[in-house]
């Protein structure tokens, strides 16, 4: 017992052997051992005590950022009132003997030490194989064999068979620290829902979660949240009885009889920091209840609903000084509100990244304790004409569901920025309702004015804005909808100088993007947008958008035009301003050939202003974005200046007419 003395042999006489005149310094179970039990500890209380949950319990050594090869996993059963974690199971210490005496009958007295910790048989068939150097046993693993293991391998296989310091079940290894070491509890998480936890989350190394006290959460208290990063954790796939009734005391068990680890298979994780608050798992399986209600680990991101209600939501950077956030300030593009009417569904089976049917299983429910079968069809909500879907980060365009498959769209894999690839079976798979999306019915052509679907389904019905096309999509307006849901239209443009010409969509290819053309069964995706994109050279159409300055006198001599902008984008934005005096010709036509019209593209030219110099009565002034190539990046979505518009001010129209008296009145003197 602890603090008692013992005598042992150290040394033998070289003269003392055994029957085959084999001398005892020779024989392994006449050789005195020194195996450490113990680990000295700063504050193990803040450790899981093996008395308190009556299983076997880890600790982890984390020698600091950077240095994470070297984290080690203890494993013990008890903690001393002076805080030293010892490992006093049974069963491993069993198993030690027998690792470094050979101890059974038929061999007792075979084995014979050679140098560096080996061992050679002598006379008996199949024993003992020796100390053997470790090798990298390909087992999922941090660290490196430690240097004396290799030299002396008895070390090695010593700590192998008590597993109290880098244990196999942890996957890491034994190697020497500096006093101050961070010694950090183990948790466990369940892992048995759904295939071992493959339906729900699981850590793995270097994720980000947070530590959620929900059991100490209301209506309007938030629960406290305590942030870390997993520097290591481990799975265990079974699970122990522990209502084993002839163990009077149940903390007995981490000491004599199975080694308990625990009742249910469960992920065993560390972080590279302490846990601040207490958290605390309920005591037993509670399936049904809501996981916001109970203290959890929450994997980033987790989408999860909020666990109480604020009056306000800040966003913005820490003050530096007040160590508080400061609000950020700055414009919102957009703010979408739908009420989802569709569940999320899992994959029936693994999807490769070219497969047209996407697969789900109707009657199971995902919940946020894991996976639910029910009765009940779960795809009734999704809409049978097409729409998009998120399978595991991939955006997919379906144009029709039916019976649990999803048929995909033409080139409908890896929509939005996202890349086609491969899906494992029970990967989740939600429907966007928040990107409306139509399928073609019909084919279009990069010229067509109308783009037939087969249901407007979710799209803006009086107007709004759309992608066509995977590779380097178009950006389409469409301006009307018909009766039946069924076509996004737009005016026509025909060519004023040509009147053999096909008319073509009025705002195909907008933003800079080239108009293209597209196969039946092909996705139109809604794009929200700030700023509309409705210009068009030599066009009059009602359905334009610009700005107009309209000035009416008696005949004047019209002698110059100026005007201030705020070009965000210059390389690509650019203005356009037209001058039509006394209607001399359209809009549509070309200004260079009409006179009376006039084309300007800046405020002033050298500082003088746009020279005009017509004599007329009523002068027009229309102003114009036209947005070039590049203004949209349809690759890779990081362009701005789609986004963006020109601003006029300070407009000034000069003009000299002759004096012309009102009103005249006159007075006596």
């Amino acid at each position: 017992q602890q603090g008692e003395p013992r005598q042992f042999v150290t040394h033998w006489n070289p003269g003392i052997s055994d029957a085959n005149r084999v001398p005892f310094a020779e024989l392994p179970q006449y050789v005195l051992y020194i195996v450490p039990i113990s680990l000295p500890v700063d504050d193990a209380r803040s450790l899981n005590d093996p008395l308190e949950s009556g299983l076997t319990e880890w600790a982890q050594i984390y020698p600091g950022q950077g240095l994470e090869q070297n984290t080690e996993w203890v494993r013990y059963n008890a903690i001393t009132l002076d805080g030293q974690l010892i490992r006093v199971h049974d069963r491993p210490w069993r198993a030690l003997y027998r690792t470094l005496t050979n101890h059974n009958e038929s061999n007792r007295a075979t084995m014979v030490f050679s140098p560096l910790g080996g061992a050679t048989t002598t006379g008996v068939s199949g024993a003992h194989p020796g100390f053997s150097t470790p090798q990298d046993d390909g087992l999922v693993r941090i660290g490196y064999v430690d240097p004396i293991e290799i030299q002396w391998p008895i070390v090695y296989h010593a700590r192998r068979a008590i597993d109290f310091r880098g244990d196999a079940f942890s996957g890491t290894s034994s190697h020497a620290f500096s006093a101050g070491a961070l010694v950090v509890p183990c948790h466990r998480l369940e892992m048995d829902w759904g295939r071992l936890g493959a339906l729900s989350a699981r850590v793995g190394r270097n994720d980000r979660v947070a530590l959620v006290g929900g059991t100490q959460a209301s209506g309007t208290s938030r629960p406290p949240v305590d942030w870390h990063s997993v520097n290591w954790f481990a799975q265990r796939h079974g699970g122990d009885d522990l209502g084993d009734s002839s163990v009077p005391n149940p903390a007995a068990t981490t000491v004599f009889g199975p080694e308990r680890l625990g009742p249910y298979p469960f992920q065993m994780v560390a972080f590279k920091s302490s846990v601040n608050e207490l958290f605390v798992g309920p005591a037993e399986r509670q399936d049904f209840l809501d996981t916001r209600r109970v203290d959890r680990v929450v994997k980033f991101p987790s989408g999860e609903m909020p666990a109480a209600y604020v009056e306000a939501a800040w966003f913005g950077g820490v003050n530096p000084i007040l160590g508080d956030y400061a609000p950020a300030s700055g414009f919102l593009d957009d703010v979408a509100v739908v009420e989802r009417f569709a569940e999320t569904t899992l994959l029936n089976t693994g999807i490769d990244d070219s497969a047209m049917e996407i697969p789900v299983r109707m009657h199971t429910r995902l919940h946020s304790y894991g996976p639910l079968g029910v009765s009940e069809d779960l795809t009734r909500g999704y809409p049978r004409f097409g729409g998009l879907l998120l399978v595991d980060g991939e955006v997919i365009a379906y144009r029709s569901y039916e019976n649990g498959v999803f048929a995909v769209a033409e080139d409908g894999r890896g929509l939005l920025g996202t890349e086609s690839r491969a899906h494992a079976d029970t990967a989740r798979v939600q429907f966007l309702p928040h990107v409306p999306a139509a399928i073609l019915s019909a084919p279009v052509s990069s010229l067509d004015h109308e783009l037939v679907v087969q249901s407007v389904g979710s799209l803006p019905r009086f107007g709004g804005t759309v992608l066509l096309g995977q590779q380097n999509p178009e950006v389409i307006h469409y301006t009307w909808t018909d009766l039946l849901g069924t076509s996004l239209g737009m005016p026509e443009w025909f060519d004023p100088e040509d009147t053999q010409s096909r008319g073509v969509g009025l705002f195909r290819g907008r933003y800079g993007t080239v108009p293209q053309g597209a196969t039946e069964g092909a996705p139109v995706i809604w794009l929200p947008f700030r700023y509309w994109d409705r210009y068009h050279e030599r066009s009059d159409d009602p359905e334009l958008s610009y700005y107009q300055a309209t000035r009416r006198e008696s005949p004047v001599y019209w002698s110059s035009v100026q005007w201030r902008d705020e070009n965000p984008e210059p390389s690509l934005l650019a203005l356009r301003v037209t001058v039509n005096i006394d209607d001399a010709g359209s809009f549509a036509d070309d200004p260079a050939k009409v006179p009376g019209m006039f084309l300007f593209d800046q405020g002033t030219i050298g500082d003088q202003p746009n020279r005009i110099d017509w004599q007329g009565s009523t002068l027009e002034l229309r102003f114009a974005t036209e947005y070039k190539i590049g203004a949209f990046d349809s690759i890779s979505f990081l362009s701005n200046g789609w986004k963006q518009a020109i601003s006029i001010q300070d407009v000034i129209i000069n003009f000299e007419g002759e004096p012309r008296i009102l009103e005249e009145r006159r007075t006596n003197r």
